[in-house]
């Protein structure tokens, strides 16, 4: 997993976002309200394990 502040998310987003392809972004935020930004189809393949745990 990556860590970016959010400083640099601010300057560099479409190259942080880029690299949600090969891997997860660990946002820190301050009163520990963290964030992750994964690919779309990284997100799917969640939705979908979730689902057939559900089930």
């Amino acid at each position: 997993m990556i860590t970016c502040q959010t400083s640099e998310l601010r300057r560099n987003t479409k190259s942080i976002f880029d690299m949600t392809k090969n891997d997860a972004v660990f946002i820190p935020r301050p009163k520990n309200e963290n964030v992750v930004v994964i690919s779309e189809a990284q997100f799917n393949e969640y939705e979908k394990i979730k689902r057939n745990y559900e089930d």
